[in-house]
């Protein structure tokens, strides 16, 4: 049986899971809050025990929970070191990290799902149903369009141009996949992917362009073909305009994170479905 730390994640409650169990390492709300605020380190907030033998099935699920975790707080979260066979979780060496320093500061755009003692089951709820379609239902364009999320926040250097290149990308390709589409009207594709999870959102929309899917494309061709930060000029009730980049990331990233929550059948009645009113992400 493995048992390994976890480094920069909020819980504080005992969660069992199908592969393995995660005891937090402090119950206190206040206490982890101080610990999750941290800019430059990641503190030892839990211990994942693993119910699992075969030691490459045990990286796999590692790998895959660090991203899930990870888009959950919208933050970098780690899997650190393992115990001893002499050590146990309430009796550690005087040499086991306690916390993790990192080299860039911490930045988290607000949590996808509330934190345990807010909502008890949701983030457990989430973790099961994102590992099961990755590990079990091997389902490779869920993985990519997840793993692509949390690589825009993960290094630390962060350039928007390549942030929407792997928020696009990752999206686009799912669409296409579930769609069955190779054509290259990518707005008509991504419509009618989204469209099956009810977002508020159209091909064109020249009342209302945040929900506008002709502008996210344009915006990524700009990017992709010519480098520029702004699409080119587009018409819109008869006038020409342009749309720059810097206004429409933040929509086009909450939509990606929704997707993925959408993916993986999550609902605890908590979130927030519109990607453009967003100032509260919860009800």
């Amino acid at each position: 049986m493995l048992t390994v730390g976890i480094y920069g994640f909020n819980i504080t409650k005992v969660t069992h899971f199908s592969f393995g169990t995660m005891f937090p390492t402090c119950k206190s709300i206040s206490e982890i809050i101080k610990k999750m605020k941290s800019r430059d380190e990641l503190h030892l907030t839990a211990f994942l025990e693993l119910d699992i033998n075969d030691a490459n099935e045990c990286r796999d699920i590692l790998f895959h929970l660090t991203a899930i975790l990870s888009f959950i707080e919208q933050r970098p979260v780690s899997f650190g070191y393992s115990l001893r066979k002499h050590e146990s979780m309430g009796n550690l060496d005087d040499d086991y990290p306690k916390l993790i320093n990192i080299a860039y500061s911490i930045k988290s755009t607000g949590i996808i799902i509330k934190e345990d003692y807010y909502s008890k089951n949701s983030r457990r709820y989430f973790i099961e149903a994102a590992l099961n379609k990755i590990i079990i239902e091997k389902d490779r364009h869920y993985s990519t369009l997840l793993h692509k999320n949390v690589q825009v926040f993960s290094p630390p250097q962060r350039y928007i141009d390549v942030s929407y290149y792997l928020l696009f990308s990752g999206l686009e390709s799912i669409a296409r996949q579930r769609e069955n589409d190779l054509s290259n009207n990518a707005p008509s594709v991504l419509y009618k992917y989204l469209s099956k999870f009810k977002f508020d959102i159209k091909q064109q929309d020249n009342k209302r362009p945040p929900r506008s899917l002709d502008i996210y494309s344009g915006l990524r061709n700009a990017l992709f073909h010519n480098g520029e930060y702004q699409t080119a000029p587009m018409k819109r009730n008869g006038t020409e305009c342009t749309f720059l980049l810097k206004d429409y990331y933040s929509y086009f990233r909450r939509l990606n994170s929704l997707v993925i929550l959408k993916e993986a059948n999550f609902e605890d009645g908590k979130i927030n479905w519109d990607f453009v009113n967003y100032r509260h992400y919860f009800k």
